[in-house]
């Protein structure tokens, strides 16, 4: 066996194999890779979408929440409709948990925590509704319990699940990057095996050009080539994506968020009537984060309303002010009031202009994963055709230098 590997016919059939080997292996791993790629796309888009269902979760029990303070500043009996708003806002949450969960385990767990929270959550807001409509002082307490479980318990934990899908989205992004320099390193190296091969083949028979061998190198370039260009303009894709409507999305969801709960906070405020340092701390917490959220959007170019949250921040200062100048009931009247003037009025424009800025690049995030996945799946094939035909051909080269020494 080792008299017949040292020979010219062992050797050269040794070359056929490596070099037929090293064609399919470029054309099952730039396959391979293409599959990858796609996949990580795929996966960042679900994760990103996950992210942006929990913060979703998370607005909608901050949104029933704001509600139900409003309607306890002003006293007297909930409006029916409001009251509907409330109920339905609850119950759609409690759908959404349940859908959320998909087959994630860890999800499964925390969201069980999260409805329990939710339990208690509706059980604290109903009764103080109902103190509250007759007018009992200790429907505060019950509401500062509601409270409680939903800053405490409910949202820590969905705000957890969507930074962990925003990190596993980034994680993603990542593996699909890693994907280009991993075809580009398979193609090189196929490529260098079949030039190292093709001169020492030239060498041995003294011919400069074997045409079967030609072909074979020049498929593997055509392929790496047209594998390289598609690796990297999907790249390019992907990257602009993540740098705009990515980014722009998840700042969006979290300014909504931040938003609906300083709303809140801004009733329970007036509420404690003077004792509620902590209330007003994470205020100016979510206020913040706001302002950090927009600024994040505005970088990436979307924000057609430049500073949505002022009008209602200025608004806020003035309530504020009445408040600790004495004048409770007028700023009361200032943060319930319908009026165009009021806080209601400025935070429904903050919470619309957002809103409607989240919808349209979440809409532009989901058609640009789109493109950026168009193509791969058959330039994948591609590759691996490419990869196969040129291992034949590299077969059939070394074939022809064998036959001469028949």
């Amino acid at each position: 066996m080792r008299t017949y590997l040292s020979s010219t016919p062992g050797r050269l059939r040794t070359g056929a194999v490596l070099c037929a080997v090293t064609a399919l292996f470029f054309g099952g791993a730039g396959f391979l890779s293409f599959q990858v790629r796609s996949q990580a796309q795929a996966e960042a888009h679900h994760q990103t979408e996950q992210a942006v269902g929990f913060q979703e979760i998370l607005t909608q029990v901050l949104q029933a929440d704001a509600r139900s303070t409003n309607t306890y500043l002003r006293g007297g009996l909930e409006p029916v409709g409001q009251r509907a708003d409330h109920d339905a806002a609850l119950s759609d949450l409690s759908r959404g948990l349940v859908e959320a969960c998909g087959n994630d385990a860890a999800a499964r767990e925390r969201l069980a925590e999260v409805n329990a929270s939710l339990t208690l959550y509706t059980e604290a807001s109903a009764t103080a509704r109902a103190n509250n409509r007759q007018g009992f002082p200790v429907a505060s307490a019950y509401l500062r319990q509601a409270s409680e479980h939903l800053r405490k318990g409910i949202a820590p934990e969905l705000e957890a699940l969507a930074a962990s899908e925003t990190g596993r989205s980034d994680d993603s992004f990542e593996q699909a990057r890693w994907s280009s320099r991993l075809f580009l390193l398979f193609g090189l190296t196929a490529l260098g095996v079949l030039l190292c091969f093709q001169w020492r083949l030239a060498r041995s028979s003294h011919r400069v050009l074997n045409l079967p061998m030609l072909v074979a190198t020049l498929g593997v370039l055509t392929a790496l080539g047209g594998g390289t260009a598609m690796m990297t303009l999907a790249q390019q894709k992907l990257d602009d994506l993540h740098e705009g409507s990515y980014s722009a999305t998840i700042a969006l969801s979290r300014a909504r968020v931040a938003g609906f709960d300083a709303k809140a906070l801004e009733s329970l405020i007036l509420i404690a009537r003077g004792g509620a340092d902590e209330d007003e701390s994470r205020f100016d917490q979510r206020m913040d984060q706001i302002e950090q959220s927009l600024t994040e959007a505005n970088r990436a170019g979307t924000l057609s309303d430049a500073d949505p949250v002022a009008e209602w921040l200025a608004v806020h200062e003035r309530i504020r002010t009445l408040d600790r100048a004495g004048d409770w009931d007028a700023a009361v009247e200032l943060a319930a009031t319908d009026s165009s003037t009021g806080a209601e009025s400025a935070f429904l424009r903050f919470s619309q202009s957002v809103g409607s800025e989240l919808s349209g690049e979440s809409a532009r995030m989901s058609s640009q994963f789109r493109d950026a996945e168009s193509g791969l799946d058959l330039a994948g094939a591609g590759v691996l055709l490419s990869g196969i035909l040129a291992g034949g051909f590299a077969w059939w080269g070394f074939s022809l230098r064998r036959e001469e020494y028949r």
